[in-house]
């Protein structure tokens, strides 16, 4: 599925860009003072060998795990969001 098939079927519901959230969400995660580059590392914009990921990087899973941490803070209690139970 392709983002122009999503946004040809929603679109007269949800009139946003199809990626409204991944900018949102890259918002709150700044505002929230992680780092830029962690944040793209988190959101697949860097790829593994560079500087985010490479041997002598300074960087960590643990802080990787901090962003998880902030987003899912910001969806439960500041949205208010929840999961809910798929049925397989």
């Amino acid at each position: 599925m392709k983002p122009s098939n999503i946004l040809n079927e929603i679109n007269h519901v949800f009139p946003y860009p199809v990626n409204c959230h991944r900018h949102h969400m890259r918002t709150v995660l700044s505002r929230r003072n992680n780092e830029t580059q962690l944040i793209d590392a988190f959101m697949g914009h860097s790829v593994f060998g560079n500087e985010t990921f490479s041997a002598f990087s300074g960087e960590s899973l643990g802080q990787m795990n901090h962003i998880a941490d902030d987003i899912q803070d910001y969806l439960v209690n500041t949205l208010g969001l929840s999961a809910i139970e798929a049925r397989v």
